[in-house]
């Protein structure tokens, strides 16, 4: 069972991951390669975050 904190940390990284590529998506159609750069930086922003959320869900409250 996940605790109230958790559940709130995960809303909050979700809600600020959506803000993020949202503001890259829409600075990224300027050019391909700041499309490219983009969607490189979104995957490791999403990937830091996936595990920032296993690595609270996996410790011990």
């Amino acid at each position: 069972r996940l605790s109230q904190k958790t559940i709130k940390a995960d809303k909050l990284i979700r809600v600020a991951g959506y803000k993020i590529s949202s503001i890259l998506y829409a600075s990224s159609e300027q050019s391909e390669k700041q499309t490219f750069l983009s969607k490189t930086y979104n995957v490791t922003v999403m990937l830091t975050f996936t595990t920032v959320i296993q690595q609270s869900r996996g410790s011990p409250n």
